[in-house]
């Protein structure tokens, strides 16, 4: 507190007369505050860090732009299914790409990182990026995407591309926790070699008799998929104006779908999205995202 003194006897030296019990009193309070608060912070920090280094260790190629890489923590991150954390390449140094797990918290610690090749970040993920290399992960963010499990109306998840990986997360958390919700996930895609998860969705349906996933594919009609968008195949099947809506995917997924939904009935309260919690700003600190990351979002 001996700084906190030396800048009140300062302050009471130049300003002479003008310096009263009560302006005094103000500073302290002031000073007492702005101390308390950056004690904490400094406290805070040492139990949660800025970034998590991670090492993978799995990448698959799935498809020619999309990989789902394996990482491991030193640390574990303490993030919950549906929620994001920033990840860097050692390769695009000082960018940051937002990306959702596709699993629920593990006893490993690892997290599974769906990627789709857009932009610098996640083209190096997709591309570059090896087993043994090193990522730099940011602190989970994000609560827009979330089921209670207490609740027993259904559920629908839609799902666009790599949009997937926080529902997937979701799903595991229901089924960990021994939720008995009926999930209704469409997991769309471009054309049918996109499906990039399908077997792992099948098998979880497979174990799960409260889930049914429905493929879904745009741009052509194949046999083992619906043709469509998700919120469009969706809505043709029932409606939806009782139940809990997840939608997750590229901008305009989310926009087009939240405009069948509401056509459809559904209470715009009830659809989730995903939502970080704080602007999009522009840094050159390395430790947060630009907004150029910012601005392309999360699996898409």
């Amino acid at each position: 507190m001996w700084i906190g003194a030396s800048l009140l006897a300062t302050l009471q030296h130049f300003l002479g007369e003008e310096w009263t019990p009560e302006l005094a009193a103000n500073w302290t309070e002031a000073y007492t505050l702005v101390a308390q608060v950056m004690t904490e912070a400094m406290h805070d920090a040492e139990y949660d860090p800025p970034w998590y280094d991670a090492e993978v260790i799995a990448h698959d190629r799935r498809a020619p732009s999309l990989a789902v890489l394996t990482v491991r923590p030193a640390t574990p991150v303490p993030y919950q299914a549906g929620q994001s954390v920033s990840v860097q390449s050692p390769i695009a140094k000082r960018q940051w790409r937002y990306l959702s797990p596709a699993n629920a918290p593990r006893e490993d610690h690892t997290l599974e990182l769906h990627v789709s090749a857009i932009g610098s970040v996640s083209g190096s993920l997709v591309y570059s990026t090896g087993v043994g290399d090193v990522l730099r992960l940011g602190p989970p963010v994000g609560s827009g995407l979330e089921v209670d499990p207490r609740i027993d109306t259904d559920v629908l998840m839609l799902a666009g591309g790599t949009g997937l990986a926080p529902l997937r997360a979701l799903i595991e958390d229901l089924a960990t926790r021994r939720a008995r919700r009926r999930v209704f996930l469409y997991a769309g895609a471009r054309r049918s070699d996109e499906l990039y998860d399908l077997p792992t969705l099948q098998s979880y349906e497979q174990q799960l008799p409260w889930l049914r996933v429905m493929p879904v594919v745009s741009d052509h009609q194949p046999p083992e998929a619906f043709h469509g968008t998700p919120a469009e195949v969706a809505v043709s099947h029932r409606s939806w104006s009782e139940a809990d809506v997840c939608v997750c995917g590229s901008d305009a997924m989310v926009a087009g779908s939240l405009e069948i939904l509401q056509r459809a009935g559904v209470n715009p309260a009830w659809i989730h999205r995903e939502a970080y919690g704080y602007d999009r700003y522009s840094t050159t600190d390395s430790r947060i995202p630009s907004a150029e990351s910012l601005a392309q979002g999360a699996n898409v």
